[in-house]
């Protein structure tokens, strides 16, 4: 049995989306944390990494399951701004 990738309709936008963002910001949180000088690191609690990594993965999880405005500029077919949900970055393309 074979998968198929599907893209979503408006993967080129995929810079733009919140939620990506979030995983950029959770991937660079251990490496912010590595390479920080032991005397930062001696100041700030350890746990804060853990509940700073927590809430960036709660935000990005919210924001992927929220529709977010279209650019402006962006007329959809309907010509408003609002996404349909045959539009809605969540709909596979075809």
């Amino acid at each position: 049995m074979t998968m198929k990738i599907r893209l979503v309709k408006d993967w080129p936008d995929w810079w733009r989306w919140h939620s990506t963002k979030a995983l950029v910001v959770l991937g660079v949180l251990p490496t912010i944390w590595l390479e920080m000088p032991a005397d930062w690191k001696a100041m700030i609690p350890s746990q804060w990494l853990q509940v700073a990594s927590f809430v960036v993965m709660l935000l990005g999880m919210l924001s992927r399951i929220t529709r977010q405005k279209a650019p402006a500029g962006t007329n959809t077919p309907t010509g408003t701004n609002t996404p349909t949900e045959a539009e809605d970055n969540n709909t596979p393309q075809s």
